[in-house]
């Protein structure tokens, strides 16, 4: 493929299906006066990062002399492929028309990555291309990946940990949500931020037992290492500093729990924890909890480990992806918290399904599957 021209959407990710599938050699975009010049400068920007030099071109697609235009930018008798709008219109078969007159190529790819090619004036499925992975939607709208916990979450120790904290997830609960406020017996050592000093004096009896164990429980998993034990205080330090941040920062195993269980459940990719830049200069960090791919469509999911749900939850789902640049995206808020009637109708009207954690592993599979295939 010498030459691919593609049309400027709201969303290109048809357009980059095309490019992976095809790899061509040469791209040209077409703008009109209808296209979203931010969402065409995060495209254009990325094709260039990939190694292309990606020509723009304005053309008014109501013009009737469209095709010629165009033609300009098509070399006589070379292998060019054009890849029609996923919103076609009738200004869009009308191009096509005059594009198959003057002999180029015509594909249109599904939102799945089903790509069909215009044969003998029908169009013929040719294969899929299930090749969109999560950095692209990022990178292909201008963000910049800074951090995930992905690999973290498949480490054996950490699976271990999340085991442990859903045996116990009452007394654990009720030590880092309630005790950790109320009673704060923790604290980080100067100058070793790997490092915590425990003082669980004035932690209840069942608090200081259900500590223990835990101690003694990651001690045994190499997560830890406990430096000092004294009656009235412990100094610990972690092997890593994720596993510090996974322990102590509420909801993480709730992302751990969901990223294992969208796996289970079918999705292609799956990435947890996942920051990064929309804008290198305001370097202000974006974090989604959980995001996937499941056949090219994306997954955005926000987890929340809370006693209620407040209602903008809901919003931040949506706008996250929103701010990806996809409508279509299949929002998730994972919590563990009852749902409200209020709640639901709230996100039934953002198309935000909800699945409420009771740490049913099958039954939420099954809900997962339904959501996502």
């Amino acid at each position: 493929m010498n030459k691919l021209i593609c049309i400027n959407q709201d969303d290109n990710m048809n357009n980059l299906l095309a490019i992976l599938y095809y790899k061509p050699k040469e791209i040209l975009v077409i703008k009109n006066k209808y296209s979203n010049l931010k969402t065409l400068d995060h495209f254009v920007n990325f094709l260039q990062t990939e190694g292309y030099k990606v020509p723009v071109v304005s053309i008014d697609l109501t013009d009737p002399t469209v095709a010629t235009n165009i033609e300009l930018h098509i070399p006589n008798n070379s292998n060019s492929l054009f890849i029609l709008p996923s919103d076609s219109t009738v200004i869009g078969y009308q191009l096509m028309i005059n594009l198959v007159a003057q002999g180029a190529f015509m594909a249109y790819v599904e939102d799945d990555g089903d790509i069909f090619e215009l044969q003998k004036n029908q169009f013929k499925f040719v294969s899929n291309s299930s090749l969109v992975e999560v950095e692209d939607y990022i990178h292909s709208r201008g963000g910049v990946i800074t951090s995930d916990t992905t690999i973290l979450f498949g480490h054996p120790r950490i699976k271990d940990l999340l085991f442990f904290i859903e045996d116990n997830f009452n007394d654990y609960k009720e030590l880092f949500r309630y005790a950790s406020k109320k009673t704060p017996f923790y604290k980080s050592y100067p100058d070793n931020k790997n490092k915590l000093i425990l003082t669980p004096t004035n932690l209840s009896l069942s608090q200081q037992k259900f500590l223990d164990k835990l101690l003694i429980f990651m001690e045994s998993h190499d997560i830890i290492k406990v430096n000092q034990r004294l009656k009235n205080r412990f100094i610990i330090s972690f092997k890593h500093k994720s596993y510090k941040s996974y322990l102590l920062k509420t909801g993480t195993w709730l992302e751990h729990r969901l990223y294992l269980l969208m796996l289970e459940a079918g999705a292609d990719q799956v990435e947890a924890s996942l920051t990064f830049l929309w804008d290198k200069k305001r370097k202000a960090n974006n974090e989604i909890d959980v995001i996937g791919i499941k056949n090219n469509h994306l997954i955005v999911a926000s987890c929340k480990d809370r006693s209620r749900i407040d209602p903008e939850y809901i919003n931040e789902v949506y706008t996250n992806a929103i701010h990806l640049g996809n409508k279509e995206a299949i929002k998730l808020l994972f919590t563990t918290a009852e749902v409200s009637f209020g709640l639901k109708e709230k996100a039934t009207e953002f198309g935000v399904h909800i699945i409420r954690y009771n740490f049913n592993n099958s039954k939420t599979i099954k809900a997962l599957k339904s959501i996502i295939s």
